[in-house]
């Protein structure tokens, strides 16, 4: 009876030690995968980071671009008013001439 308590107890410390060591394996296979995993968001922090930075420094550039082309756009009007307005003189000045002869 005591034999067949004894190996029942064997069996049973095997099935634990066999229990720990799958435990034990899955544990630093799962720590492992989570350090693995701790690379990919670090990796993946950084490269939001720089596309964030490079996509700042396109609004930049763009928001440069467009003053520059509203001054430039500005300017146009000026220059076509400014000529507009010298044409309407000018065409008012020959029909004074023409009046006058």
């Amino acid at each position: 009876s005591d034999d067949a308590d004894f190996g029942k107890m064997s069996q049973e410390s095997e099935e634990l030690f066999k229990a720990k060591t799958e435990i034990e394996f899955q544990l630093k296979r799962v720590t492992k995968e989570r350090r693995n995993l701790e690379e990919v968001l670090i990796c993946w922090k950084e490269d939001m980071r720089r596309k964030e930075e490079r996509l700042e420094e396109t609004r930049r550039e763009e928001s440069k671009w467009r003053r520059g082309e509203e001054e430039r756009g500005n300017t146009l009007s000026m220059a076509a008013r400014t000529l507009q307005v010298a044409t309407e003189k000018r065409r008012c000045g020959f029909w004074q001439d023409e009046s006058r002869e």
